[in-house]
Parts: C-alpha cells; sequence; structure tokens
C-alpha cells in the first residue's frame, strides 16, 4: 500500500489518477501492476498473504491502531487479551467468591470492544483504569483464599478439576452438572467424590475405605486406573479379588469419609451385586464353589479342560457335555458361590446349564 500525498499515479486496470495504491504482483509471470483502492473495491482484489479484501484489511488496521491506543491508556495492557488468571492458583476458586471478579471482567472486556471498534473514545480510560484497580483487590482475596484452603482435605485442586473437565461422565448433561458443582462449591462432596476417578484422589481414599470394608472381611489391594476400578481381595473366601468400580465402592462404602458419624448399611452382598470377577484364579475359584453347590446334583465341570477357553459341563440328565464361558459363568453366579451353601438356589444353576448349546 502507497500513500502518495499530493502525488497520484495511474491505475493499471481504469486508467485513472489516484491517491491510494496497491502494487499487484501476479505470482505466476512475476509481472506488477499499480492498482488504484477504486478498483481493488470494485473488483474485489484480495490482497497480503491472508488473502484480505480492501476494505477488511483497513477494518483490521484500524483494530490493531485502536488497541495500540487503549494499551497506551490503560494500566495494564496485556488484561486486555486475558482478564482471569486464576488458573495459575492451584486450586480452584469457588464460584461465590469469583462472582464480582467475572462480572467485572466481563464489563471491562466489553469496553474494551467499544473502544476497539470505535464506538466510544479515550473517554472510558478513566473507567478501565478503575475497574484494574479492583481487579487487584479481588486477586489478593483470592490469594488469601489459596493460602487459607490449599491444605484443607477434600480442597478440590487444579489438578482434580482439569482431569473431571475430560473424564467425568461422556452425557453432556451429567458432565456440566458434576462441573458445576465443583466450580460452586471448591470441596469435593461425596457425590463428587464417586465420580472423581483421578489415581491421586483414589489411593488417598483407600485407607479410609478399608476401614469400613473391614467390617464385611474384604480389602482393597489396588486402583487400576485405565478402567477406573478398585481390585478387592476376599482373604476369608479363598483370596478371591473382585473387580468393583470406583464409583459404586465409593457411593456404596465411602459414607462415612464424607460425613463424619454417618452409619451406611454395607454388606458382602452389597458389594458383590455390582462386582465382577476377572482374574483367572479368582474365576477358577469361583467355579470350583459353585461345582461344590452342585455336585449333589451329578452335574460336575470337567477339571481337564478347565484351562481351555471353554468351560466343559456335564449333564447327567441327557449324558452330553455343554460349554459356556468362564468368565460369563462365573459371574452369572458369583454371590451363589460366596454365600452360604444352604441359601443357593441350585435350580437356578441347573436351569441356566440346561439352557446352554449341546456338542
Amino acid at each position: 500500500e502507497d500513500d502518495l500525498g499530493d502525488d497520484r499515479i495511474k491505475c493499471a486496470l481504469c486508467g485513472t489518477d489516484n491517491k491510494l495504491v496497491f502494487m499487484i504482483e501476479n505470482k505466476l509471470n512475476g509481472i506488477r501492476l499499480n492498482v488504484g483502492s477504486t478498483c481493488i473495491n470494485e473488483f474485489g482484489i484480495r490482497i497480503n498473504e491472508r488473502g484480505k479484501t480492501i476494505a477488511e484489511y483497513r477494518r483490521l488496521s484500524d483494530r490493531i491502531r485502536r488497541k495500540v491506543m487503549l494499551g497506551r491508556g490503560i494500566s495494564e495492557p496485556s488484561v486486555i487479551d486475558k482478564w482471569d488468571t486464576t488458573s495459575r492458583y492451584p486450586i480452584i476458586i469457588p464460584r461465590g467468591i469469583r462472582e464480582p471478579f467475572d462480572k467485572l471482567g466481563a464489563e471491562f472486556q466489553e469496553i474494551c470492544n467499544k473502544f476497539i471498534t470505535k464506538k466510544c473514545g479515550p473517554e472510558v480510560f478513566a473507567k478501565l483504569n478503575q475497574a484494574l484497580e479492583t481487579r487487584k483487590k479481588y486477586l489478593l482475596q483470592f490469594n488469601d483464599y489459596v493460602t487459607n484452603n490449599e491444605n484443607k482435605p477434600f480442597i478440590i485442586t487444579r489438578e482434580y478439576y482439569d482431569w473431571a473437565k475430560i473424564n467425568f461422565p461422556k452425557d453432556a448433561i451429567d458432565a456440566k452438572t458434576w462441573i458445576a458443582r465443583m466450580e460452586q462449591s471448591g470441596v469435593i462432596d461425596w457425590g463428587i467424590g464417586a465420580h472423581l476417578a483421578h489415581e491421586k484422589f483414589a489411593a488417598s481414599l483407600i485407607r479410609p475405605l478399608n476401614l469400613g470394608l473391614a467390617k464385611i472381611r474384604a480389602q482393597i489391594v489396588k486402583f487400576d486406573r485405565n478402567n477406573k476400578l478398585f481390585k478387592v481381595l476376599l482373604p476369608q473366601e479363598g483370596n478371591i479379588v473382585l473387580d468393583s468400580s470406583f464409583c459404586d465402592i465409593v457411593q456404596n462404602f465411602g459414607g462415612s469419609i464424607f460425613k463424619p458419624g454417618y452409619e451406611q448399611d454395607t454388606s458382602l452382598e452389597k458389594l458383590v451385586q455390582t462386582a465382577k470377577v476377572a482374574e483367572h484364579s479368582s474365576i477358577d475359584r469361583v467355579i470350583l464353589r459353585i461345582g461344590e453347590r452342585i455336585k449333589a446334583s451329578g452335574f460336575h465341570f470337567d477339571q481337564k479342560d478347565a484351562s481351555l477357553d471353554d468351560l466343559i459341563i456335564y449333564r447327567p440328565d441327557i449324558d452330553k457335555y455343554v460349554k459356556d464361558n468362564p468368565f460369563r459363568f462365573a459371574n452369572a453366579f458369583l454371590w451363589s458361590a460366596l454365600s452360604d451353601k444352604k441359601s443357593v438356589n441350585v435350580d437356578s444353576i441347573l436351569d441356566y446349564i440346561k439352557a446352554l448349546p449341546g456338542r
């Protein structure tokens, strides 16, 4: 772009004299032409590497120039682009505390945009500088909040908050609900805790959860972060290991952790209802126990083939063998394997076996 002052130059397209001309180069043959601003507008020619029209170029230039003027007129120019810097804190600032700060930030940004788009003049600088002084006071309050709360138990850290935004339930409504609760309170309550399957947080719950699980002779031995579940050992049941989801364990056995003195109804049956056996050794132990339950009926498992992918079961009523997936079978009757022999409904197990395909 070349402003010639009082001098003028002919446009290569229309032949008229122009005060404002652009040097246009054909990148294919290297030919350069002087084109006046009138033709640039008329033919919609795009200029510079971003391919903008002259009108767009002028608007952008005006915005940049106005933004520079704005930066020179206020005490902290960097705030024009970033009002909220609270992400630097190790814990989140609850919405109830930060609400006036956010509202002031929205007003500040609106005034900045109005100045940049020529909807107001330098008279707004005083108001903007006053907002910046108020912002400093809010940030000092936030600093005090962090100092007084960052070491308290169940405070929501920035690490937990950022993890939750990615890993909370994929259903948009549920995710937004839990994130909103985190933002509102800044503290992990029972509901938030049951969804916060963050490895560090889960590890912090193992000891207090085990105090409650000891009543039913169960013990958490590990947290599986990939599947978001606890490995629960049953020492009194032949060291069978259950896979129980993080959410189920915290909801069913974590009440007293978040509500001191809260008495929660806990039982082994409640644990087993939402758990699975997945490890081969635990599946084998469960199947062995089920075999003991149905032994008197004449039905039995072929131990010789127990190591194969299929569980082989003999049916004396038709003198044939049937098969099933060991994982599916063990989990279908997990409670039958762990409950008292006398209370087991053997008929339901036999009916299941009779419905399996024969071979």
